[in-house]
């Protein structure tokens, strides 16, 4: 008479009948032994933004549900002479909240909110890391490069970049 085991059957063997609670005899012993915990703060979402690119990234990470137009960045790859680029943020409800383009003509970048309401914005220029002049905002400096956010109530920037 052959006798098998099943695994996954709670009396068998292999599988514990009592929880071994002697781990977690104490606050310090119960923190190292305790299950990972995992929040949305922990995860990350790396963004690459090409040549002739824009990205437009929400000034709120706490919430799914705020105005994603209200405070919005665009991140502006490298343009070259002649280049255009758009970029655009849609409402929760999927309709185009807020549009820019963005055109390059020799060292002088034009950005215009083309759709919706002009709200905060700001428009970072990915690897500039200053600017000659700028007409509609102004300029903070960031690692990733220069940010130049829009007077209240601009649809334009003007940008002279530097050489």
């Amino acid at each position: 008479m052959s006798h098998t085991h099943n695994k996954t059957d709670a009396t068998s063997p292999a599988y514990p009948t009592a929880r071994p609670r002697r781990l977690r005899y104490n606050p310090l012993v119960r923190e190292l032994v305790r299950e990972t915990e995992l929040s949305a703060h922990d995860l990350i979402l790396p963004l690459f933004v090409r040549p002739g690119g824009v990205i437009a990234i929400g000034g709120t990470d706490d919430r799914p549900d705020y105005d994603y137009a209200g405070d919005v960045r665009f991140v502006v790859g490298e343009l070259g002479d002649g280049g255009e680029a758009q970029g655009a943020v849609h409402s929760a409800g999927g309709e185009e909240a807020l549009r820019v383009d963005v055109r390059r003509a020799g060292g002088t970048l034009q950005a215009t909110l083309t759709a919706g309401a002009p709200k905060r914005w700001r428009l970072q220029l990915a690897g500039v890391k200053q600017t000659v002049r700028v007409t509609g905002g102004r300029t903070a400096p960031d690692p990733l490069g220069v940010v130049i956010e829009a007077e209240d109530g601009a649809r334009q920037l003007s940008i002279e970049l530097a050489s």
